[in-house]
């Protein structure tokens, strides 16, 4: 009998891999909830050097932009594991998470602290064919402007402004006063859902990326 007992500990210490505790990317103490209605959530994301988050589950697809890059460590539920660099400004997407959930933890590896901002569609796709194409959850522009420059936007919809570098000042027909967005402040969810202005402040170059969930971006004017 002891010898049976003594089998299957060393069966359970030794022969069964690992698996990882599952939360929840929202419920990950490095991914905080900033935003959240019933087409989004948004996260931000940051991470000192030497920081290592927690096994969590991403299961809506999600949109990434980069404030502050640096060089990182991911390791998947399978054990393996690999170093990306981030550059400051980086954007990018993963659209198959809403069928098929991934599980990973994230380090910060490099000298430099990471801030990034995730927006997750909780939007289910239709068809194979929307998940191969990732255009058809986010669609994606970034904007340059010069000092003193002005946009036209349209943020009718489900639309997500993130500025990347610089100062905007962001302006509706009818909200109450502008809306400014710099390194403190640098997303917003237009309440207005209809035209605006967005006017850089500063007096160097305004990079700021304009997302929109489920239909296709209109043609911006100045």
């Amino acid at each position: 009998m002891k010898r049976d007992l003594s089998l299957i500990l060393f069966i359970l210490l030794f022969g069964l891999s690992p698996v990882p505790a599952q939360i929840p990317v929202q419920e990950e103490p490095f991914h905080q909830p900033v935003y959240q209605d019933g087409t989004m959530r948004i996260l931000r994301v940051a991470l000192a050097p030497g920081d290592t988050s927690l096994f969590h589950r991403h299961s809506h697809n999600i949109f990434y932009a980069t404030l502050k890059g640096t060089r990182m460590w991911l390791e998947g539920a399978d054990g393996l594991s690999r170093e990306v660099t981030l550059p400051d400004g980086w954007t990018g997407a993963d659209t198959t998470y809403a069928v098929r959930p991934f599980v990973h933890r994230i380090a910060n590896v490099g000298r430099d602290s990471l801030v990034l901002f995730a927006v997750e569609s909780f939007r289910p796709p239709r068809s194979r064919r929307e998940i191969l194409a990732g255009d058809s959850v986010f669609y994606a522009r970034r904007h340059y402007l010069a000092a003193g420059e002005e946009i036209k936007l349209d943020i009718s919809g489900a639309v997500v402004l993130i500025v990347l570098k610089g100062r905007g000042e962001l302006r509706t027909g009818s909200q109450r006063g502008p809306h400014v967005l710099d390194g403190k402040h640098p997303w917003c969810v237009p309440e207005i859902r209809d035209g605006g202005y967005l006017r850089n402040m500063g007096d160097k170059t305004l990079i700021f990326v304009e997302i929109r969930l489920n239909r296709p971006l209109q043609q911006s004017g100045r």
